[in-house]
């Protein structure tokens, strides 16, 4: 609840509200007024009443998909911890869905622990980011996990394949949330997927962060998800 009202107090959450909440046709906010107050977690998550739904829809589905197929652990991973804020709203959301779905989930994250590090191609848009941008307060944040979560410090490239020899089939990979704002960084994500088939579950959501559209007049921040 505290974080929920922490989040409320923040200008921009009141913006999300009012564009995206309501401008939807009055029913339908009503009918989401109830379910927020009565519906079970599980009717949050498809009404997109919770706190990052992108998380909740990808790690509920992910669950669900394992459960189906017999897993009793599943991995999740973001890339892109920075102050912390997405990986707790993971734990959050993670603990809720392991005792709807009897779930276990293993959440990781990667991290330089230093900030967005320096670009080093165009494509990072350096006129956007800043090297340090995105700080992490490295004890805090390990001291509000408290082993609910690990964090992985150092650049992608170099703690990828160390991390991709270590998965488990028996907690295959079913969700993963790329926020590292870099085109250089993603790429370097993106070398998790060569990992063996079994590593993952046959249905893996995927959500991406901070897309920019070349071919637009302006360059615009979106998000989007979507399964492999």
């Amino acid at each position: 609840m505290s974080f929920l009202l922490k989040r409320l107090s923040q200008k921009n959450s009141w913006n999300k509200i009012f564009k995206q909440r309501l401008t939807e046709p009055f029913h339908l906010n009503l009918i989401a007024l109830f379910v927020f107050v009565f519906g079970s977690f599980r009717k949050k998550v498809a009404y997109d009443l919770v706190i990052r739904p992108q998380h909740a829809f990808g790690l509920l589905n992910a669950a669900d998909q394992a459960k189906l197929r017999g897993f009793k652990e599943l991995t999740v991973i973001e890339f892109g911890v920075a102050n912390g804020a997405g990986l707790m709203n993971l734990i959050a959301i993670a603990e809720k869905i392991t005792k709807i779905t009897g779930v276990e989930i293993h959440i990781f994250g990667f991290d330089t622990g230093e900030g967005m590090p320096e670009p080093i191609d165009y494509r990072d848009h350096p006129e956007y980011y800043n090297t340090g941008d995105f700080p992490m307060n490295k004890a805090l944040l390990e001291e509000k996990i408290k082993g609910k979560a690990t964090i992985i410090y150092g650049p992608i490239k170099e703690k990828i394949t160390e991390f991709i020899s270590n998965i488990s089939e028996k907690a295959p990979i079913g969700f993963v949330a790329i926020d590292v704002d870099y085109y250089s960084s993603t790429k370097d994500v993106l070398e998790l997927f060569k990992a063996k088939a079994t590593c993952f579950l046959p249905l893996t959501y995927v959500y991406l962060d901070d897309i920019f559209m070349p071919h637009q007049r302006k360059m615009w921040r979106i998000t989007g998800s979507f399964r492999i």
